[in-house]
C-alpha cells in the first residue's frame, strides 16, 4: 500500500517548474542602459539606410556592402567611431549577489546555497500536484540519487552520487525544467543554453563525463523516480503512465526518501526543507570526493 494523494486530473502534464529569476544588477543598470540606448540607435540607423538605399536605388548596380561598414551613427563614414552592438545578455541576480549570464556561464557565476535554493524553487510536472505543494527539482535529485545507489552492485564513489544529485542542476540555474514533450518546440537555441549551464555545472564540481554505460543506469533511475512520481505526486494512475505519458517502467509503491528523512510518503517538501536537504547532500559529497582524493 501506499500513500496516494488525490487523484488529479488526466490533464495534468509530464514535467516540471516554476519560478524564474531573470534580472539585471542594480549597479550596472546605468552602463546597460547606455550600451541598450547605442545598440538601438544603431540598429535603427542601419534599417532607415537599407530601406533609403532599396527606395533610391532599385535596379541599379548594388553597393558593395563594404561601403557601408565603416559608417558611425551620425551617418560618417569613419570606421574608428563605429558603435558596436551590445552583446546578447540574460542577466540572472543570485541571493548570494553573484550574477549569471545564462548565455555565457562560468563556473564562478553563483553560491552552492544559490544553486540549492534555485532547484527548491524549480518544480517537476509543470508545477501540477495532487498535494499542497509542487515537486522541486531539488527532492526529485535526491531521490534519482538514492534509487542509482540502490540499484549499484558496487558502492558508488562521491564524484558518482554528487553526479546524480546535479543531473539537472542547469534547471535551477535557469528556474526552468521544461516538460518533455515541449522540449522540441524550444529549438536548437535552447538546448545550446542548458548544455552551457550543464558544461558550467561539470567544470565547477570536477564531475567525469558519463559513460554510455553509465547514462543508461542514470536514465533507468531517472525514469523510475518520473514514473513514481507521476503516480504518487502529480495523480495518474499506472495505466496512463504507460499508456499516455510512455514510461513503460512500473511504479515503485514504497518512497525511497522515507528510509532517509521520514515524514509522509511522496510528500513534496516545502522549498526551504528541499533547500536544506539538497545543500546537506551537496557538502555531505563535495567534502567526500575531497577526502578520496
Amino acid at each position: 500500500m501506499h500513500n496516494e494523494p488525490p487523484r488529479a486530473s488526466a490533464e495534468n502534464h509530464t514535467d516540471e517548474r516554476a519560478d524564474d529569476h531573470t534580472d539585471e544588477r542594480a549597479d550596472d543598470h546605468a552602463a546597460d542602459h547606455t550600451d541598450d540606448h547605442a545598440a538601438d540607435h544603431t540598429e535603427d540607423r542601419a534599417q532607415n539606410h537599407a530601406h533609403n538605399h532599396a527606395h533610391n536605388h532599385a535596379g541599379s548596380h548594388p553597393e558593395n556592402p563594404a561601403n557601408h561598414a565603416g559608417r558611425n551613427r551620425a551617418g560618417g563614414d569613419d570606421g574608428d567611431n563605429v558603435v558596436p552592438a551590445a552583446p546578447a545578455r540574460a542577466w540572472v541576480r543570485m541571493p548570494s549577489g553573484k550574477r549569471l549570464d545564462l548565455l555565457h556561464p562560468t563556473a564562478d557565476d553563483w553560491a552552492d546555497d544559490d544553486l540549492a535554493l534555485g532547484l527548491a524553487r524549480t518544480y517537476r510536472w509543470g508545477g501540477h500536484s495532487a498535494w499542497p505543494l509542487p515537486l522541486s527539482v531539488a527532492q526529485h535529485s535526491i531521490t534519482v540519487m538514492l534509487l542509482r545507489r540502490a540499484a549499484s552492485t558496487t558502492p558508488l564513489s562521491a564524484l558518482q552520487e554528487l553526479r546524480e544529485l546535479l543531473h539537472d542542476a542547469e534547471e535551477g540555474l535557469l528556474g526552468f525544467d521544461c516538460i518533455s514533450v515541449l522540449k522540441p518546440f524550444m529549438g536548437e537555441r535552447f538546448r545550446q543554453l542548458t548544455s552551457k549551464l550543464e558544461q558550467a555545472v561539470f567544470a565547477r564540481y570536477a564531475l567525469p563525463a558519463w559513460t554510455a554505460a553509465e547514462h543508461a543506469t542514470h536514465k533507468d533511475a531517472d525514469r523510475l523516480a518520473a514514473a513514481s512520481e507521476a503516480v504518487h505526486v502529480v495523480g495518474w494512475s499506472p495505466h496512463e503512465v504507460r499508456h499516455t505519458l510512455g514510461i513503460t517502467v512500473a511504479p515503485l509503491a514504497c518512497d525511497p526518501l522515507l528510509a532517509e528523512y521520514g515524514g509522509t510518503a511522496w510528500e513534496p517538501w516545502a522549498p526551504g526543507l528541499a533547500a536544506q536537504r539538497f545543500m546537506a547532500q551537496l557538502n555531505r559529497l563535495l567534502q567526500d570526493s575531497v577526502r578520496a582524493d
